[in-house]
């Protein structure tokens, strides 16, 4: 039995727990099915949300990605974040927990300290 942040992965599978990540960083070219293409093979996508701008539609370099499990989440972060370019950018993604929600403390998250990320500026 694997245990995640002193729960059992059968305790997050029967929970049902969603876990949104933010997505920095991606080529503005790129669509849900190329985020896809990166993504999935860390654990079962239950949606990708493209960011846009309101008014005129265009890509914003940034998505969310929504894991079915925790554990999925955290394989991601773990091996995209800050290692990973997707060309032509040269910096690498940005992937972190999108929510410090009620379930941050079992992803070893704190309200400690307040971030405000500003990408494709």
């Amino acid at each position: 039995r694997q245990r995640v942040r002193g729960h059992s992965q059968e305790q997050m599978q029967q929970r049902g727990d969603v876990v949104k990540l933010f997505v920095g960083q991606i080529p503005k070219t790129l669509e849900e099915d190329g985020v896809r293409e990166v993504f999935q093979e860390f654990g079962d996508i239950v949606e990708i949300v493209i960011l846009r701008d309101r008014r005129s539609g265009i890509h914003q370099g940034c998505c969310f990605v929504k894991y079915s499990s925790v554990a999925a989440a955290q394989a991601a972060i773990a091996a995209l974040h800050n290692q990973r370019s997707l060309p032509p950018l040269r910096n690498p993604l940005q992937v972190r927990f999108a929510e410090s929600g009620t379930n941050a403390g079992e992803r070893g998250q704190s309200n400690s300290e307040n971030k405000l990320f500003v990408g494709g500026v």
